[in-house]
């Protein structure tokens, strides 16, 4: 009895430690911005689209600023090819079934015109095609699977991500490394725990994870293990320069920074808005139900990813602010410099920029007219220094 009562005891202490915790990390602390860059906002490209084919994209990727790579989960196994100079149509790239096991597209990146990676379903592994979709090389199940002894949450299954507009896996063409962020078996991740460790580092050569690192921290760190946000709001977003790995993710203000080589937490930082609100609380997924995940989905203000410009030597991310009642939804644009302090701020309606895809000098804006299917509008904001 005594023991039990210890337990408990230590349980209660452990959780009113996170409570404290949580508060600490909802909070946001704004530090001032410097008003040094602005966005020159550009003419705007209308495409058409071809027959049978979407205007609405789950995911894009520009490519040396004049090619727009999109995907809908609607294409199945399809990735259509626009020029954004003189908005043309120009090709899709169509992985072949047979070939590769693929039966549908989860997300991409490209790293030249004829060199494109895919994370894939029903599979878990990459496909690598060229500009035709020809199979160039394929890592399979087998070749990707992660041992209990390097983290055992995700031995049994993971997934890339399919959340919209997230770079969830990053190439690194010097290494012949991945970067991505991994999910515990699939890519709806309700339950969100804290301890598992959610980035790899996986050598193509080798075919090998060379490392899986850094569980959550922050907001999600403190939640507690049984309580829940909607789970899209469950995936962290990272970036990786040189030998440095940055984390973000959509409830918190703060970004982590690891060191690639060891793994380790190096730093982080509050880097929240002047608009920035406390975080809502998550929920007990015991006594919670889909209708009330999904308000708190709607309700919640969230950070989109973090974004680099090389040509800039800036960061953004946007920042949806929490919705209220009869006021149009809202978007903030936030930029930093390289030590992450805010030098541009700006608050936009949300259906002036609710597509974004990060260029290497500044953000493309992705428009379209729910009235029309048949064409989009691009629209560039090139982030420029005073």
């Amino acid at each position: 009895m005594k023991k039990l009562a210890a337990i408990v005891i230590f349980l209660s202490v452990l959780n009113s430690c996170n409570n404290d915790k949580w508060a600490e990390y909802s909070e946001p602390d704004f530090s001032g911005n410097g008003d040094k860059v602005y966005l020159d906002k550009g003419d705007s490209v209308t495409v058409n689209v071809p027959e049978k084919h979407f205007n609405m994209f789950t995911n894009c990727q520009i490519f040396h600023d004049s090619l727009l790579y999109a995907y809908s989960l609607d294409d199945g196994r399809r990735l259509s090819l626009y020029n954004m100079n003189s908005g043309k149509f120009m090709y899709d790239i169509t992985v072949d079934k047979n070939t590769s096991g693929v039966v549908r597209i989860n997300n991409f990146t490209v790293v030249s015109k004829d060199s494109i990676f895919f994370s894939t379903s029903p599979k878990t592994g990459l496909v690598l095609v060229d500009s035709r979709g020809r199979k160039l090389d394929m890592w399979t199940d087998g070749d990707m699977a992660i041992s209990p002894e390097m983290e055992p949450s995700l031995s049994e299954g993971y997934a890339f991500s399919i959340a919209s507009y997230l770079e969830n896996f990053q190439y690194d063409k010097g290494k012949n490394l991945i970067y991505s962020v991994l999910s515990p078996f699939s890519a709806y991740d309700e339950l969100g725990a804290p301890e598992v460790r959610r980035h790899g580092i996986y050598n193509l050569s080798s075919r090998k994870w060379e490392k899986v690192m850094a569980p959550y921290e922050g907001v999600l760190k403190y939640k507690g293990e049984s309580n829940v946000y909607f789970y899209d709001m469950h995936h962290p977003y990272q970036i990786v320069i040189d030998d440095l790995m940055y984390v973000t993710y959509p409830v918190d203000h703060r970004v982590y920074t690891y060191d690639m080589n060891t793994g380790k937490l190096l730093k982080e930082k509050d880097i929240s808005p002047s608009c920035a609100t406390r975080f809502d609380r998550p929920l007990d997924y015991s006594l919670t139900n889909d209708r009330e995940l999904n308000q708190l989905r709607r309700s919640t203000a969230y950070y989109g990813p973090l974004y680099y410009h090389p040509d800039t030597r800036c960061f953004s991310r946007f920042y949806n602010l929490r919705q209220v009642e009869g006021r149009e939804a809202e978007r903030a644009i936030v930029i930093y410099d390289m030590d992450f302090n805010i030098v541009y701020e700006k608050i936009f309606k949300l259906n002036e920029i609710s597509r974004i895809v990060p260029a290497d000098d500044g953000i493309v804006v992705i428009c379209t007219d729910p009235m029309d299917a048949d064409r989009f509008a691009l629209v560039k904001y090139k982030i420029c220094w005073k």
